[in-house]
């Protein structure tokens, strides 16, 4: 369901996210104590979809809670797969964070 590089790569944008929240929060303070959460979801097809339990999910959604990055405080990408939702999550964020980079 999650290979070892999908795996890796969700730890590399957790850490890229925790580095981008420290460098918000040496600017201004100001949090929640959620920053930096994430949460996966999979889910899975019923008894009447897959009478064996053997079927992938049928979506896979990653959910981030941030106050100091990006336009909102909770954000929720949904893709057939774990990489597909993985894919969209690395996009977005890193959108949020290149500025960062740029002042470093």
């Amino acid at each position: 369901m999650i290979s070892l590089d999908e795996s890796l790569r969700f730890d590399r944008l957790r850490q890229r996210t925790m580095r981008a929240v420290e460098h918000e929060l040496k600017l201004d303070g100001m949090c929640k104590s959620y920053e930096g959460t994430f949460e996966v979801t999979m889910s899975f097809p019923d008894y009447f979809q897959d009478e064996t339990g053997t079927k992938p999910p049928d979506f896979v959604a990653i959910t981030l809670h941030c106050y100091v990055l990006g336009p909102s405080r909770h954000y929720r990408w949904i893709g057939p797969t774990f990489l597909d939702a993985l894919q969209k999550a690395e996009a977005e964020i890193d959108s949020w964070i290149e500025h960062q980079e740029e002042e470093l």
